[in-house]
């Protein structure tokens, strides 16, 4: 989404003083030199980000950034080449690294945030919370069909009935009877291999056909159980 360009005609400060704004008039207490260097950390990060950017640069006025900027900030840290933060400059010591963790990409949004709301706060952004929060839920949403297609690529050496014949073959397998195993014992032992395998076959077609009933936008609840099979398999 772009930002809006009714904003008024004044000077403003750019993406790069405006991150520098916060760092030198937000208090962080007496303890607060854990923070104090984490968020500086996160602000490197996001100049980095920035830098990257065709149509922005630290020495872009800041009410250019996009309400999709926390957005985009989160998407490019999965993937950015890095090396691990330190206390105040990155040494090319350290080995590079793809992609941030979790925990820092979280600390650094959270960063983003309260350097956001200090932005909005002094009237620089031309978007708003809420247009930022539909941007972050656009985006969530994207990436969640993005991964419901992976999820749904199948090889085409497998046959589309695979699970069936699956099924099929693990509740055909004979269990041993007096007959052919006479004593106790074994035929318990031959017996306790058959069944659970049995089970676990019936149990993984059963989660890959609730899994299948989901994409395809049925609710299962309702809907009799199929437990034919597993009887048959226990």
């Amino acid at each position: 989404m772009n930002p809006r360009s009714d904003a008024p005609n004044r000077c403003l400060p750019t993406v790069d003083q405006a991150v520098e704004a916060l760092s030198l008039e937000f208090d962080f207490g007496e303890h607060g030199q854990r923070t104090r260097l984490s968020y500086r950390s996160g602000a490197r990060a996001f100049l980095r980000f920035i830098e990257q950017q065709d149509s922005l640069s630290p020495d872009t006025p800041i009410d250019s950034l996009a309400s999709s900027i926390t957005a985009d900030f989160n998407a490019w840290m999965q993937n950015a080449t890095h090396t691990r933060p330190g206390p105040e400059v990155e040494s090319d010591d350290k080995a590079p690294q793809e992609g941030y963790s979790i925990s820092t990409r979280r600390l650094y949004l959270q960063a983003l945030s309260r350097r956001l709301r200090f932005w909005w706060y002094r009237e620089w952004l031309t978007f708003s919370p809420e247009e930022e929060t539909r941007a972050k839920k656009a985006l969530q949403i994207q990436h969640s069909r993005d991964d419901r297609r992976l999820i749904q690529t199948r090889s085409g050496a497998v046959p589309t009935d695979f699970g069936d014949r699956m099924l099929a073959t693990a509740i055909a397998l004979p269990l041993p009877t007096e007959e052919n195993v006479p004593h106790p014992r074994a035929r318990r032992k031959a017996q306790l291999e058959i069944l659970p395998a049995r089970s676990l076959v019936y149990a993984l077609r059963a989660v890959a056909m609730s899994l299948r009933s989901r994409e395809q936008g049925f609710s299962s609840r309702g809907k009799p159980a199929d437990t034919y099979g597993l009887r048959q398999a226990i």
